[in-house]
């Protein structure tokens, strides 16, 4: 996702927790990569001082215990005018066929699957603002054309949430 958004934006900047792939990164020669936990690492002042355009947080709330505190750390530590959020969405049509097999598929590394209510609560909590919210389809290309008709008609089907946040 790094380099997709470095091909289409001026600067981009990088934070992660996990630091071997912050490594890789820098390795392939990418600039402004930092290895921090936002829960627990201060931010450097030089962060602090940019104003974001756009703050990408892409399927990280979902692994967070606390989301509406992170978003909050989020709000106090960096100048941003929108956030983009992706979450997974528990309404996912894969989830209510995995039902008929009494099946839960879920990655052991997730606290939450959301819905457009209870991300939007997140959010809320956070003291922000909702001002849009898209579902998407990372693994539309898997289904056949009926799949594809459903998922047109029923966006909840969707497996992600994709939510645009301001202050």
């Amino acid at each position: 996702m790094h380099k997709n958004i470095i091909d289409v934006a001026k600067n981009v900047y990088g934070i992660d927790i996990l630091s071997e792939e912050i490594d890789i990164l820098k390795n392939k020669g990418y600039l402004n990569l930092y290895n921090i936990n936002i829960l627990n690492d201060p931010i450097p002042n030089n962060l602090k001082k940019i104003n974001f355009d756009k703050i990408i947080l892409g399927e990280i709330l979902e692994h967070i215990n606390n989301p509406s505190h992170f978003l909050n750390l989020v709000k106090q530590n960096f100048k941003f005018k929108e956030i983009i959020i992706t979450v997974p969405n528990a309404f996912y049509i894969g989830n209510f066929f995995n039902n008929f097999k009494n099946k839960e598929l879920v990655n052991s590394d997730h606290r939450y699957w959301f819905t457009p209510y209870t991300i939007s609560k997140q959010v809320y909590l956070a003291n922000l603002v909702v001002k849009n919210i898209y579902f998407s389809n990372y693994r539309l290309n898997r289904y056949n054309l009926i799949m594809r008709l459903i998922k047109s008609k029923f966006p909840f089907f969707n497996t992600t949430i994709v939510v645009i946040v301001s202050k």
